[in-house]
């Protein structure tokens, strides 16, 4: 390791047990001593950020929202020119050198043992589980990782692993930990890592693979098959995409706008190979009649489906036949551009 990393890992694993000791109300001497050490650590930080990254490459902290860790770039820009003392920001400087220094899980682990703060330890050893998830160790991650953390912190470790097989498309594997993960904590990461779930299964099986997910697995339902049909529009053309909603009625009896937001997102994202058809004129008709009461999260479905018509069809009379039929102000200005 370079020295001069394990200089600064010394610093800042020093500095969070002085802010443990310390406790709640520190002096002003003792905020000095810590303000201290944020200074003599910082110029590396700065040097690390303005040479040619050599890390991993996975990341750095928590596996959460749909797999999602901040890379290491952004978690850098968040880092130059801080001098802060917190103990999140010391968190934030050990996870970056972890991953600078392109450290391996039993070097990682045996550095943040040294931490002293249960919390900020538990936020460690959790990264050390997405890096172990990322490389497709599991088993560690469970034999290793798990048993340290504190009794209330161990569930997000499942979540880790349910996200990254999610990720994978490993179906098999994500229902074997589903079925034995706390579904009460972070309720938003489980549905996220169901959603990853079915569109990886969508995208690498087919979509009837992902529907077949979604008839036969425990906390699966009438969501999720809307997940794995949106999934296969972003991939498929329009004249495929009606043919399959033909095809199965009964999927879309319950869900008005369903069947228009499909096609429009294969005319949006999936190939244009319908022997030289352009659907545009009957998406926009189809999608104007819809009911101004559906939504589509905090705006109307159909707001949004002119949107992403707009968008789709470039600058142009078309775009702006789109933008005067949306109702809302700030989505309407997204199609400014004439």
């Amino acid at each position: 390791m370079d020295p001069r990393i394990h200089d600064a890992l010394t610093r800042c694993i020093h500095a969070i047990n002085l802010d443990n000791a310390f406790g709640y109300y520190p002096s002003d001497e003792q905020k000095a001593q810590l303000d201290a050490l944020a200074v003599e650590v910082q110029p590396l930080i700065e040097a690390l950020a303005a040479q040619p990254y050599t890390g991993k490459g996975l990341g750095c902290g928590y596996l959460g929202h749909r797999g999602y860790r901040t890379p290491w770039a952004d978690m850098m820009y968040r880092l130059r020119g801080s001098r802060g003392s917190h103990g999140l920001n010391w968190k934030d400087r050990i996870e970056v050198l972890f991953d600078t220094a392109g450290l391996g899980a039993t070097d990682m682990l045996a550095w943040t043992l040294q931490v002293e703060d249960e919390i900020l330890r538990d936020h460690l050893l959790l990264h050390i589980a997405a890096d172990l998830a990322l490389e497709g160790e599991m088993a560690r991650v469970e034999q290793e990782i798990t048993p340290r953390l504190q009794p209330d912190m161990a569930y997000r470790a499942d979540r880790v692993l349910l996200m990254e097989y999610a990720r994978r498309g490993d179906a098999d594997a994500f229902l074997r930990k589903h079925k034995k993960a706390s579904q009460r904590q972070e309720r938003h990461t489980l549905v996220d890592a169901r959603n990853l779930l079915v569109e990886q299964v969508a995208a690498q099986q087919g979509i009837d693979a992902a529907l077949r997910l979604c008839d036969e697995a425990k906390g699966f339902g009438d969501s999720y098959r809307a997940t794995a049909m949106r999934s296969y529009a972003d991939t498929a053309s329009v004249q495929a995409m009606r043919a399959w909603i033909d095809a199965h009625p009964a999927l879309f009896a319950s869900t008005p706008g369903l069947e228009e937001e499909l096609l429009v997102r294969a005319y949006a994202k999936g190939p244009r190979t319908d022997n030289g058809e352009d659907a545009f004129d009957e998406l926009f008709a189809r999608v104007d009649a819809l009911d101004k009461s559906l939504r589509s999260g905090d705006a109307r479905l159909r707001d949004a489906l002119l949107l992403d018509l707009g968008m789709a069809v470039g600058p142009g009379p078309r775009r702006l036949l789109c933008r005067k039929k949306i109702g809302n102000a700030s989505i309407k200005r997204e199609l400014d551009n004439p």
